[in-house]
């Protein structure tokens, strides 16, 4: 049903897909992650990648709510095993959110790319790397969303557990 939903706000904004730019790319990327949480992977990979290269990128970075789209290709490759594509992504998410945020440190987009990268950091076996960017995500988030916020405490744990573990 949520699909059929999308398909017909979609048919609304193609109308006038220049000036709904956003809404569309919004729902491409609702899209992508709707496959990912039906299980699957293969389809929401190809559909995030579809709309990076509709948003132009590697090659542009400027267009607007790319880093929320950046965040969920990220998500995507960690779910899908590849560490290093989500690296780079969320880098590149972190990089975008860094230059739009009125205060890195208490902005939301920020910590949550801060954390996207802390996680692949953390697969690669970068343990200082992922520490710090578990600690930019935990201060970000803490301030930008709360304390009890899902994502503060996936930052505050993770942080807490790689110190525990001597990282």
């Amino acid at each position: 049903e949520s699909a059929a939903r999308l398909d017909e706000a979609d048919a609304f904004y193609v109308g006038d897909a220049r000036s709904h730019s956003r809404r569309l790319q919004d729902s491409a990327a609702l899209r992508a992650q709707m496959r990912l949480a039906h299980g699957d992977l293969d389809g929401a990979r190809q559909h995030i990648q579809a709309v990076l290269v509709v948003e132009g990128y590697p090659f542009s970075t400027k267009t607007a709510g790319l880093d929320e789209v950046l965040r969920a290709a990220a998500h995507i490759e960690l779910q899908a095993g590849d560490a290093a594509g989500a690296e780079r992504l969320a880098s590149d998410a972190l990089t975008v959110s860094s230059k739009i945020a009125r205060t890195e440190s208490s902005s939301a987009d920020v910590g949550l790319a801060a954390l996207l990268r802390a996680k692949a950091l953390d697969r690669l076996g970068r343990a200082a790397e992922a520490v710090a960017n578990a600690t930019r995500a935990a201060e970000a988030l803490h301030n930008g969303i709360g304390a009890g916020h899902p994502d503060t405490l996936e930052a505050e744990s993770l942080l807490r557990t790689w110190r525990e573990a001597g990282q």
